[in-house]
């Protein structure tokens, strides 16, 4: 990682010192409470001053590793519009005193990032400790040589890198409305947040603001892993405040195992693919900066195609979930209650990993109200597991990702987009000024950014963004439009496509796909080789698109995006999945998929008869089944909706090139109640 400049300084701060160990661990955490502010030419205001949000230090392209992420992604617009309106004193608050709590900052070597074995160790020196020449602590004694609770803490801000942890965007709001928000790159985008409260921002804010700096004592003289700590810190604070969406609890979890496995192959996308817009799949379709917990909409950026609670989502599926039909017993992903065990199959994950592997590997909790979870046994056992996917099971997952022809339409799209923009095409320069245009800087900063920026403009209201959103939404259109070219759809058809395939239920459909085809082989190494072949072998345009297209158009069939529907999503995939010689690879797959959709389609009409003739639906199924004919239904009527369905569900296989494996379409109604 490339690191910026930081202004050469040495400054000395007095507080009060505590220390904090609990456990059995030998780490100690120091910590001094002091102040900063924006007073200028004093220690306090240096430390306001370097109290910088991760974005103005790194940038996306410098980053090696989501072992970096210490901090959630900084929403301008919850710090323009609440944090800086609090502290400016809006109305009805003229009258009456605010207050921050303590934000939390650590201190953190700049080389850290470079290289995490060195945090620096303390060494005894006359009335104090040093730490490797990059901050010391002396205690303050009495006049009979007692060191009292007060001491000075001197920092090097060459060398440290102050680093929120808790806090950061009362920080964020603090150094705008006292004048400190300084910044050492490029970002003057993030300043159009803040320009509506320009004119209201004081000359001189008489405030200070309560910081508590924090780092830490080896006692037992091992290595201090301040990247792990400075983590599990900000999930324990946070915990009881502002709730942190799931994506970046699952990019931050150093003990639940999936979340592990989940961080690991953004790690290892990062180290093999980086955030390229122009190699194929990168980090910047990763989704990894998505702010909120997935719902029943497609919300995340257009330019993903997974985010990490989806994609944990999806290897829990694979891995350690039963295959079977219905998944009504899960809930966000997660095993629940005493449902659990009834739900858990580890076989997979010794499948890929290795003969008991996970019961090597893990235990299992089980907390006062029966909720069982797993968690990782030793840092030795996470480094085995992760070790073990970088080599074997993230190489695999690319290919499948990669060659999975929803996810190549838009990896294309964005390569198409950047090209346009480095060969100066008119839709960043429409006026053809061969300037920097706000659609440019949308697309550089807010789109390929990362920093969480498009659901900051996209969810904001601010007067001053409405030209950001207009962009952004112009932004959106034309990858939508070049997505669309790349799959040779109208723009109306790719958007259908894209809210089918591109979904919950759609990726963990194409992860059930892949665990069935693999848990047939002898090793998972052989059924990953027939998966991916298989898959590279789908004609997406011809076949797969068209049948997706018009399964949802013709039909009901696409219509739930609820666990129940995993696996439609996942059989669609399988029908087109062919070995050598043509053959599906699924044999029964092509008959069951016909037969459910044909009584699905058939029972939706009956549903709407039966409402609509006051008859209760279970006794007219039943007395389909039993050939009792009535008023109510004849069986010349009910044969008419077999014909119909009929040819809706042969329309539907011709559209994808598929042949009906019933020709007499001789389907059991009362199959229905099975």
């Amino acid at each position: 990682m490339k690191l910026s400049s930081s202004k050469p300084q040495r400054i000395k701060l007095y507080g009060t010192h505590g220390s904090f160990k609990t456990g059995v661990h030998e780490f100690r955490l120091n910590y001094l409470m002091t102040i900063a502010n924006g007073r200028g030419g004093s220690a306090h205001s240096d430390l306001l001053e370097s109290l910088k949000p991760m974005r103005e230090r790194v940038r996306l392209d410098n980053i090696s590793s989501l072992e970096e992420i210490l901090q959630r992604d900084v929403d301008d617009a919850r710090v323009a519009s609440g944090i800086v309106e609090y502290l400016i004193g809006d109305a009805g608050r003229q009258e009456v005193p605010s207050f921050f709590p303590s934000v939390v900052v650590v201190l953190m070597p700049q080389e850290i990032f470079q290289d995490s074995s060195c945090y620096p160790s303390g060494t005894s020196l006359e009335g104090g400790t040093e730490y490797g020449g990059s901050w010391s602590y002396r205690p303050i004694t009495d006049e009979d040589g007692v060191a009292s609770v007060i001491g000075e803490l001197e920092v090097d801000l060459k060398r440290v890198w102050p680093v929120v942890i808790d806090g950061q965007h009362r920080t964020m709001g603090f150094r705008f409305v006292s004048r400190s928000n300084s910044t050492s790159i490029d970002t003057d985008i993030y300043d159009k947040f803040y320009q509506v409260q320009e004119s209201k921002r004081p000359d001189f804010l008489d405030a200070d603001l309560p910081v508590t700096l924090i780092w830490f004592d080896n006692n037992g003289g091992g290595d201090v892993d301040v990247l792990e700590f400075c983590r599990q810190l900000f999930l324990d604070i946070n915990q009881s405040s502002q709730q942190i969406a799931e994506s970046r609890k699952i990019l931050l979890s150093e003990l639940d195992p999936m979340s592990l496995v989940t961080r690991g192959f953004y790690d290892w996308l990062v180290q093999s693919h980086g955030a390229s817009k122009n190699g194929g799949l990168s980090l910047i379709h990763s989704g990894f900066d998505f702010p909120e917990d997935l719902g029943k909409r497609l919300d995340w950026s257009p330019l993903s195609v997974f985010v990490p609670e989806l994609l944990r989502f999806a290897l829990m599926q694979m891995l350690l979930l039963k295959p079977q039909e219905n998944r009504s017993g899960l809930r966000s992903g997660k095993l629940v209650g005493l449902k659990a065990e009834k739900l858990m199959d580890e076989s997979m994950f010794n499948f890929v990993f290795g003969d008991e592997k996970w019961e090597e590997l893990t235990d299992r909790r089980v907390d006062i109200e029966e909720r069982e979870s797993f968690v990782m046994k030793t840092r030795e056992a996470r480094e085995e597991l992760i070790c073990f996917a970088d080599s074997d099971l993230y190489p695999r997952l690319y290919e499948v990702l990669d060659a999975y022809g929803p996810i190549r339409a838009v990896v294309g799209a964005c390569t198409e987009m950047d090209n346009d923009k480095l060969s100066g095409a008119g839709f960043f320069d429409p006026a053809g000024g061969g300037m920097k245009t706000p659609r440019l800087e949308t697309w550089n900063k807010v789109f390929c950014g990362g920093t969480g920026l498009y659901y900051s403009i996209r969810n904001s209201n601010q007067e001053n963004l409405a030209v950001m959103r207009a962009e952004l939404k112009a932004c959106a259109a034309e990858l939508y439009k070049h997505a669309a070219i790349k799959a040779q759809l109208t723009f109306e058809d790719w958007t259908l496509l894209r809210q089918k395939t591109l979904t919950k239920a759609g990726f963990i459909g194409l992860f059930m796909a892949y665990r069935s085809v693999v848990s047939k082989s002898l090793t998972y190494q052989a059924g990953h080789k027939v998966f991916t072949s298989a898959l590279e072998g789908v004609d997406w345009i011809n076949s797969f698109q068209p049948f997706v297209l018009a399964l949802a158009k013709e039909t009901t069939y696409l219509k739930d995006l609820d666990p129940k529907a995993w696996t439609i999503f996942r059989d669609v995939i399988l029908l087109f999945l062919k070995n050598e010689d043509g053959v599906c690879i699924e044999e029964s797959c092509s008959s069951d998929f016909e037969r459910n959709l044909f009584l699905h389609e058939l029972d939706l009409i009956v549903k709407a008869h039966s409402s609509s003739n006051g008859v209760a639906v279970n006794d007219m199924r039943n007395g389909i089944v039993a050939g009792n004919w009535s008023e109510d239904l004849s069986k010349d009527l009910f044969e008419s909706w077999v014909e119909s369905v009929r040819n809706k569900v042969n329309g539907v296989l011709v559209a994808g090139g598929l042949i009906s494996t019933n020709e007499n379409w001789l389907y059991n109604y009362s199959d229905l109640n099975k």
